[in-house]
């Protein structure tokens, strides 16, 4: 009940002081109608006005009303609780692990318009700041600047994106064009999926691609801003998640490895329907597979039990602690390579039962790691 009462002081005193520097005097009768208040209430509006904030009121006793001595004088309208800055500091925290990104200079930007709106006295006490809590994120990539903005303006803009792009594999920089569709985060690692006008387009496998054989239909399809006549989706591809275009490939750039980046005049059309969770499996990470998901079933060793237990591992996931311990669990997705890589993080403590490609992979993968030892 106190705290409603605190908030409704809060918005009344924030009121005042707009009332008194509009310039209409406003008295203390026209204040108890306006704030359905007594005037005992509206005296100590006033009094906690010149004690708490130092605001130079006096009363106009022609007019009637009150005004401010100081015309520049303004109270500062966003009023914190200890809980508040807490959440704050905790947050301040948190965006070390965006250090290498413009998010960290637009945060702190942030952070620096709402201390400007804060009284100049706040008092805080010590235990609510965060010195004793440490945040620990993975190493993360610095990002040139201008990339970040570029593709987000891009995006809302629709307009194709020109850069180079430098793969993880290689040494060297290539000349990309792109329409960026969605940006995506994982682990604060940063992404953008979108059609690469100059990529190689696979043949090989894909939902679309599958339609489109079974339908014995192969035709033109829209090259998304590369001047291409419009075609009709087949009704055998009604599975598909994006056309297979006739030139380009959608593929995900890290923008760790994008320099030289510039939006270009040239306009472009995201595919109707589109949805970014059709084309990754957002549960296991940012690999655009186009293949169809597989059912994935592992078993973890009782000494992990609490650990995987207690965590979604994926939305559609189905888990159980077997007598012994163990725990099972399966799920649906077509992240392969993500997969592989967090099954090899277990080590030992974790064996998979399905699907066989996946076993294959990890029994290929520890014997590439004991060779390396061995030889």
């Amino acid at each position: 009940m106190a705290e409603r009462e605190d908030k409704f002081r809060t918005h009344r005193i924030i009121q005042i002081d707009e009332d008194i520097r509009s310039g209409i005097y406003p008295g203390i009768q026209f204040l108890m109608d306006k704030h359905g208040v007594s005037r005992r209430t509206i005296l100590r509006d006033i009094e906690f006005l010149r004690d708490r904030y130092q605001a130079p009121i006096e009363c106009d006793r022609r007019r009637k009303g009150y005004y401010y001595t100081d015309p520049t004088f303004a109270i500062k309208n966003v009023l914190l609780t200890e809980g508040d800055l807490f959440t704050v500091s905790t947050v301040m925290h948190l965006m070390e692990q965006y250090k290498n990104t413009p998010l960290e200079n637009q945060f702190r930007h942030m952070m620096g318009k709402i201390s400007e709106l804060l009284p100049n006295q706040v008092s805080v006490d010590s235990g609510f700041l965060n010195k004793d809590i440490s945040f620990i994120s993975d190493p993360l990539p610095s990002i040139e600047e201008g990339v970040f903005e570029n593709i987000f303006e891009a995006i809302k803009t629709k307009q194709v994106l020109n850069f180079d792009y430098r793969s993880v594999a290689s040494a060297e920089y290539k000349s990309r064009v792109l329409n960026p569709y969605h940006v995506l985060c994982q682990k604060g690692n940063w992404y953008v999926f979108g059609f690469d006008q100059r990529a190689l387009p696979s043949q090989s496998s894909g939902r679309a691609f599958a339609s489109l054989q079974k339908a014995n239909s192969l035709q033109e399809w829209r090259s998304h801003s590369c001047g291409s006549a419009n075609a009709s989706l087949p009704a055998a591809t009604a599975d598909a998640v994006l056309p297979i275009p006739s030139a380009g490939a959608y593929r995900i750039y890290a923008l760790s490895r994008i320099k030289n980046i510039r939006i270009t005049a040239e306009q472009f059309t995201i595919p109707e329907g589109f949805d970014i969770s059709k084309e990754v499996d957002l549960s296991f990470g940012i690999w655009h597979n186009t293949g169809d998901p597989e059912e994935y079933e592992l078993l973890f060793d009782s000494s992990l039990a609490n650990y995987i237990l207690e965590r979604e591992w994926h939305k559609g996931q189905q888990m159980e602690q077997r007598e012994d311990g163990s725990v099972y669990l399966k799920f649906s997705s077509n992240q392969k390579k993500q997969i592989l890589s967090w099954v090899l993080g277990f080590g030992p403590a974790v064996k998979v039962l399905a699907p066989e490609s996946l076993k294959k992979d990890v029994i290929e993968s520890a014997r590439k790691v004991l060779g390396r030892y061995e030889g």
